[in-house]
């Protein structure tokens, strides 16, 4: 058990779990794509697969809960792996051909969910892919996706989840202020 909020929501309704998708072709040192999540709830885990190690996806929240941006290539996952190991992410393939050139096939994750570590969002959530400048390449491609554990019946969510907890409550009641609910 991971002790987190995520424990009870199986228990629950008044969620889903919602994929927020952005994809296609970035231009180095070019505007970023990007796409918003408006909703309440949890970010479940973010993955991105490219063709340059420094393709970019980040996701920024835009009210201020004091959770900062998360940001995701290639090359830094590689990096984050070596020192902070993570079962369901960060490189989960990373394939340089040559050492001159930052292109390549990258697949890299982030998924503070499965260990029971949500991180809350509320509107408004900004989801951005972009080609850094320090890609060799001056074009790449880039999927980037963010789940969320989203919640669609707010009254629902809070009258099972009160009932479930009864009077040791104050840990779900909190996670659940932090969203400002």
């Amino acid at each position: 058990m991971t002790g987190g909020i995520i424990d009870l929501l199986p228990f629950v309704p008044g969620w889903e779990y919602r994929n927020y998708t952005i994809e296609g072709y970035v231009t180095r040192g070019g505007r970023p794509k990007e796409t918003m999540i408006s909703s309440y709830g949890w970010m479940f885990g973010v993955l991105a697969a490219t063709t340059d190690a420094y393709a970019t996806l980040k996701v920024t929240p835009l009210a201020k809960l004091q959770s900062p941006p998360l940001v995701l290539y290639g090359e830094i996952a590689k990096q984050y792996g070596s020192l902070a190991q993570d079962p369901g992410g960060w490189a989960q393939k990373y394939f340089r051909p040559l050492a001159s050139s930052t292109w390549g096939a990258y697949i890299t994750s982030f998924s503070p969910g499965f260990q029971g570590t949500l991180v809350p969002f509320i509107p408004s959530t900004k989801i951005e892919i972009y080609l850094q400048n320090g890609s060799t390449q001056t074009e790449a491609y880039i999927y980037g996706m963010a789940t969320a554990i989203e919640i669609v019946d707010r009254h629902a969510l809070l009258k099972a989840a009160n009932d479930l907890t009864g009077p040791d409550k104050q840990a779900f009641l909190k996670a659940l202020k932090d969203l400002r609910l």
